[in-house]
């Protein structure tokens, strides 16, 4: 059978893809409208999103607040199986405390690694420093930090509300001549905010082929992430997880 952190990350992309149908569903109802203005004095021409509806229907929190705990676990059963393997005992005489350790410094690393996987004396020095790699310390990726905050987070409630997006599925500018031109700005749509701003020369025409589909995201209010676009940001992790943390630490199992 394949390994206990490999079957939950695995499992973290059912609720990935269960996530990614409900988020579609919503997208397909077209929530979306594109509407245009011109300031008459600036000759500034704006370029809107207006949404119907929200995606607020409950499989959304549900799914994503699952894909994030099974990529959670992952990481645990992880350093189960690395404490096995140091102690040579199974199950490890640290079975209680053990977990995949994920801290923003050095000095909190140092006592973590050894309290949650294995003491100093039985922890090689190759995988102390594979083990630091991939930990989110400042100038680092922070991929892990976000998904143990988020996990975090749905210990109490539900990761936050998301919020309607949208993305530019086709953005096509067939002609323009100007000396302004700001967007598009996707992301978390603010309300009376433009995603295309420009002020065309006098006299030319703007010829624009423009289409935008709905997206899911983290509120701007949210402690974690906010304003990420929910399904780039869960495939990230789990990318990271299974190319780099499993790539860099199976071997000392």
């Amino acid at each position: 059978m394949e390994s206990s952190h490999r079957l939950k990350l695995n499992h973290s992309v059912d609720h990935f893809e269960a996530l990614q149908k409900v988020a579609e569903r919503w997208s397909d109802t077209d929530p979306c409208i594109i509407r245009e203005d011109c300031e008459i004095e600036t000759r500034k021409h704006r370029v809107f999103i207006d949404l119907l509806h929200q995606p607020d229907d409950s499989l959304i929190p549900l799914c994503m607040a699952d894909c994030i705990h099974n990529m959670r676990q992952a990481l645990d059963h992880l350093a189960y199986r690395l404490a096995i393997s140091l102690h040579r005992s199974d199950p490890p005489p640290n079975e209680d405390n053990t977990g995949f350790p994920i801290t923003t410094t050095q000095t909190h690393f140092h006592s973590a690694v050894y309290a949650k996987i294995a003491p100093k004396k039985l922890m090689p020095k190759a995988l102390y420093s594979a083990l630091q790699a991939v930990q989110p310390h400042p100038g680092r990726h922070q991929h892990l930090w976000t998904l143990h905050e988020l996990d975090n987070l749905d210990k109490h409630r539900f990761p936050p509300i998301v919020a309607g997006v949208v993305r530019g599925d086709r953005f096509h500018i067939g002609y323009f001549k100007g000396s302004y031109f700001v967007g598009p700005r996707l992301g978390p749509l603010e309300p009376e905010t433009p995603v295309v701003e420009y002020i065309p020369d006098p006299n030319t025409d703007v010829h624009m082929d423009l289409s935008f589909a709905g997206e899911i995201a983290l509120g701007k209010g949210s402690a974690v992430a906010p304003g990420a676009l929910v399904l780039p940001l869960l495939r990230d992790i789990h990318t990271f997880i299974r190319q780099e943390v499993f790539g860099a630490l199976e071997p000392f199992l």
